[in-house]
């Protein structure tokens, strides 16, 4: 074999092992639950899985598997949106949201929010803006999925780029129109890694990829999550 031939074939194995290994990194968060399995695991009961107290039992904190789909639900608190519109700085600020969706293998997750009571905001006063108003409720689906170190949770659309089409109107309303929210999001999980019925989602500008109008937004919010059926779960 010619010396060029062995350096490039070395490169490419490299290189395999590379993409493996990202490829590993990518998935190795999940989301766990406590599940009886059989003899010969960590935990006595479901209790003691719950608090962690490891013995000897037929329990253990196990991974959502492939094809499981499990649902969950949660609300929020204020929620805002802050960016420019019409050469205006402003907050879309709601007063609550709903949440619906579903944990899936690998860390990954799917659903839908809708926002609701919300108003639009000048940014430097933080009062009303003229008379405009924002057509209820923001509704979008979104699909999410586990990352970095520490664990945060990144949410992008559900399909393509736009998470949604806000509708600006009122008179007088001089932003009044339709302007997409685009880009993506990280939130923060502060009890990642303990087993708790229910954890809270932090979004904070400090993980705003997003645009507003065409032009770079923030958006922030806590969002408190449990499963339907009410079962402790973690993010790891």
């Amino acid at each position: 074999m010619s010396r060029f031939k062995f350096v490039l074939l070395s490169m490419l194995a490299v290189m395999s092992v590379g993409a493996a290994s990202l490829a590993s990194s990518a998935s190795a968060h999940e989301f766990v639950l406590c599940m009886k399995v059989g003899p010969g695991h960590k935990y006595e009961t479901k209790l003691k899985c719950e608090k962690g107290e490891i013995g000897s039992g037929e329990w253990e904190r196990v991974g959502i598997g492939a094809g499981e789909l499990i649902p969950a639900e949660g609300i929020s608190g204020t929620s805002k949106l802050e960016g420019e519109a019409g050469g205006v700085k402003i907050i879309i600020e709601c007063a609550e949201d709903t949440f619906s969706g579903e944990l899936e293998a690998g860390g990954a997750s799917k659903g839908e929010v809708k926002f609701k009571n919300c108003k639009v905001l000048k940014k430097n006063t933080k009062t009303q803006l003229e008379s405009c108003t924002v057509k209820e409720p923001i509704e979008f689906k979104f699909k999410d999925q586990l990352v970095g170190s520490p664990v945060e949770d990144e949410f992008k659309p559900s399909s393509g780029t736009l998470f949604v089409e806000l509708e600006i109107g009122g008179s007088p309303c001089k932003i009044a129109g339709k302007d997409k929210v685009e880009g993506t999001q990280k939130c923060e999980l502060p009890s990642a890694g303990t087993l708790q019925e229910v954890h809270e989602i932090v979004c904070k500008p400090t993980g705003s990829s997003l645009k507003f109008a065409g032009n770079p937004a923030e958006f922030t919010s806590t969002e408190s999550v449990k499963l339907h059926s009410k079962e402790f779960w973690a993010a790891e």
